[in-house]
């Protein structure tokens, strides 16, 4: 028979045991739970994955010719002054989007106005390769669509003695309907974090459909007989195709978020 001394330590012992579990409990490793920082309304912080790729590029030729005072640059022919491109995580490639826009309007003392208005968009899809951690290539199609317009008004006039006038308006107006695509492919290097510089090239297929309509009209008063109007009027239509390279002279600042 055991001995009643160590019987009813072991008791006493078990008992603390007891106690100690149902008051403190111990968490296991596996028992563990990382909880993240309280947020406004309760729950757990949740940490957002980026799915989409942003890059915003201006056109900086200009800016960067007043900073560096550069003369004798290359002319740059690329209408578009503002292009996006943007790609899903899951996407190989990605979409490209460019716009520009020109407008202006000269008008002087002798009765000379003309108006312009040049409107051009592109879209398509490409790929990128990096060369290097600073380098990208990309390559891809587009296609573009443009629009231009211009009028132009002009205004000729004769005084002769004894009151008579001889005057003439003209009025021009022309416009361009453009359509087609073709290869793109630019070059970038990344400067900073989230900034970068690059330059792109373009190998279009343009047709362009053009419309002429010249309008003369002249009123001459020799101050004795009715006022006699002519009025004269051209219209023309052209269509045509051709080829349209970009050179890579033109820069863009870019911005990645």
């Amino acid at each position: 028979m055991r001995n009643p001394i160590t019987i009813i330590t072991m008791a006493l012992l078990w008992s603390g045991m007891s106690f100690a579990q149902e008051t403190e409990p111990q968490i296991t490793t596996e028992q563990e739970v990382k909880v993240g920082p309280a947020i406004p309304g309760g729950g757990e912080e949740k940490k957002k994955e980026k799915k989409w790729d942003h890059y915003i590029g201006i056109q900086a030729n200009l800016l960067l010719k007043q900073i560096i005072s550069l003369d004798n640059t290359a002319e740059v022919n690329n209408p578009y002054f503002l292009k996006h491109s943007f790609s899903h995580v899951n996407m190989k490639g990605m979409f490209n989007v460019a716009f520009g826009y020109a407008y202006s309007r000269d008008e002087d003392k002798d009765g000379f106005v003309s108006n312009l208005s040049d409107l051009s968009v592109k879209t398509g899809f490409g790929f990128a390769k990096a060369l290097g951690k600073k380098f990208q290539l990309g390559y891809g199609l587009d296609v573009v669509f443009g629009s231009k317009s211009i009028q132009t008004i002009t205004i000729v006039a004769f005084d002769f003695f004894g009151g008579g006038t001889d005057s003439t308006i003209t009025t021009t107006r022309s416009s361009d309907l453009s359509y087609g695509g073709g290869l793109q492919a630019s070059f970038t290097f990344n400067i900073a974090r989230n900034v970068l510089v690059g330059t792109e090239a373009s190998y279009y297929f343009i047709f362009t459909d053009s419309k002429l309509n010249v309008e003369t009209e002249r009123y001459f008063d020799d101050g004795f007989s009715p006022v006699a109007i002519t009025t004269t009027t051209l219209n023309e239509q052209t269509k045509r195709g051709a080829l349209s390279l970009t050179l890579p002279v033109s820069i863009f600042l870019i911005f990645h978020f």
